[in-house]
Order: C-alpha cells, then sequence, then structure tokens
C-alpha cells in the first residue's frame, strides 16, 4: 500500500480502487485486496464520515505535509503512517527528547516497580517518555511519567472514539500541551490483532531509544526493539534473572544494551 501510495498518490490510488470491481493488475497492486463494497460507492462519503466521527471524538487529522508531522515518523519510508488522528498537543509528537518505554502486559510487581523508576527517571530529565498505553508495563510507565510532571505519548492501536484497553481512557484525556495521544487507525474500525503489532513501528519510529522492561520471549515489546534497531535507535533492556527471555533476546539479536536490576 504505502509503496503504491508514493507511486501514484493517495487520490488516485482511493479512485483506482473504488473504482475496481476486480483486483488491480500490475506488479504495484497485486498484494492490494480490492476494498469493501462500503469504500467503492463513495469513498468521499465515508472519508467525511470518518472526519467528523474524529472530530466528535476531540482528534484531529495530521498528515505528512503538515507542519506538526513527526519527523522521526519519515525514517519508516513507504511504511510510513498516511496519517495520525491526534488528542492533545501536536507539538509535543516533535520534542527530540523522547523514549519509549515498552514490555508486557502481564507485568510482575517487579517489572511494573522498574518500569514507575525508569519512567519518573526519565521525566525528570526532560524527556517525552512514549508508551503503547496498555496494561502492565505500559500504563505503569504513562501513569509514573504523568504524575512526575513528564510529558508523554500514547500511540493507540484503536482509534481514541473506542481505545483500547477501555479501562484505561481517562489516563487518555488531556488538555495539557505536553500529551499526546496518537493513532493512524480511523474511528469505527475495529481493532485487529496486527493492529498492535503495525502501532509498534510507531513507537520505535518516534523515539530515539527504547527500553525494554520486562516481556516474553515473542511478544510486542521484543516487536518494537526489532523496529528500533532496523531504524537505527538505541535499544536497552532490564536484565533479569530468568524473568524477562524478551530482554535476553534483544540483548543478543539487537545488541541492546543490559541494564542490571535493581540499576
Amino acid at each position: 500500500m504505502g509503496s503504491a501510495v508514493h507511486t501514484v498518490g493517495a487520490p488516485q490510488l482511493v479512485k483506482r480502487l473504488s473504482e475496481s470491481r476486480q483486483p488491480l493488475r500490475g506488479e504495484l497492486f497485486r498484494s492490494i485486496a480490492p476494498p469493501p463494497e462500503s469504500l467503492r460507492d463513495d469513498p468521499d462519503d465515508v472519508a467525511r464520515e470518518a472526519l467528523a466521527r474524529a472530530h466528535a471524538a476531540g482528534t484531529r487529522v495530521i498528515t505528512p505535509t503538515d507542519p506538526g508531522w513527526p519527523q522521526g515518523l519519515e525514517d519508516l519510508g513507504i511504511a510510513k503512517p498516511l496519517l495520525l488522528f491526534v488528542s492533545g498537543s501536536v507539538a509535543v509528537l516533535n520534542r527530540k527528547q523522547m523514549v519509549s518505554i515498552v514490555g508486557t502486559r502481564r507485568a510482575t510487581p517487579e517489572g511494573v516497580r522498574a518500569a514507575e523508576v525508569i519512567a519518573r527517571d526519565q521525566a525528570s530529565k526532560t524527556r517525552t517518555v512514549v508508551t503503547g498505553g496498555a496494561r502492565g508495563i505500559d500504563i505503569a510507565s504513562h501513569r509514573a511519567a504523568f504524575s512526575a510532571g513528564g510529558a508523554t505519548v500514547v500511540v493507540l492501536a484503536a482509534h481514541h472514539e473506542h481505545p483500547y484497553p477501555p479501562e484505561h481512557r481517562d489516563d487518555f484525556l488531556f488538555t495539557s500541551t505536553s500529551h499526546a495521544v496518537v493513532c493512524e487507525m480511523p474511528p469505527g474500525r475495529p481493532t485487529q490483532a496486527n493492529h498492535f503489532l503495525a502501532r509498534n513501528r510507531i513507537i520505535a519510529a518516534l523515539t530515539l531509544m527504547t527500553i525494554l522492561v520486562e516481556a516474553g520471549y515473542r511478544s510486542g515489546a521484543v516487536n518494537t526493539c526489532r523496529h528500533a534497531a532496523h531504524l537505527g535507535r538505541t535499544i536497552a533492556a532490564m536484565q533479569w534473572e530468568d524473568r524477562s527471555p524478551g530482554s535476553e533476546r534483544v540483548i543478543t539479536q539487537y545488541a541492546a544494551a543490559p541494564i542490571p536490576w535493581p540499576g
């Protein structure tokens, strides 16, 4: 999709897809599935409805042509988002000192404590803490940075209209210029497992450094570290004794700097 948009432009691609009743021919399009009937009828109406719902949910849209577009996302090349839905501050997305803190949803008490210590430390150094807002390590890091007066960015897999997980909705309501919630998915789009993996590339690209606190060997947190490594970002991982195989994996595979705990 990114290749097709880069080659023919988003408006022309939408036009060609919406008018097609069969898969488009050619090397450029053969991996793109035909759109659902709702998009074929009138994509402009679909877009207007999505924008109206986004506005009603308190979000605005920014695209790569806007001045506030996060420049770190450009490193993703054709894999960069086509747009972002943003609530809170757009300016905070372009801060230079941004650090992502990632880890398992099934965090141990020790992992939560470590995440909180790291987040508060980053906030005290005026670094913006970026998380995915999930249960466990993510929300512990976000809340600790927020309570310490630090700037935060939450990258959601589902639109703010129905944020996931729903019990964190109040954590994502910001009016300050130091906080933002972003998502590339439009309102009304059902959340799928691959949306979380796609979200991870945005977390990695926004930040100069990713810190893995605690994770299983196969996890979204490790996936974020993989994206960070491919982007040439700095990676660090907490070293635990037999508690975080994901940490050992990113230290071994992606040359993450080990952080002993207690640090």
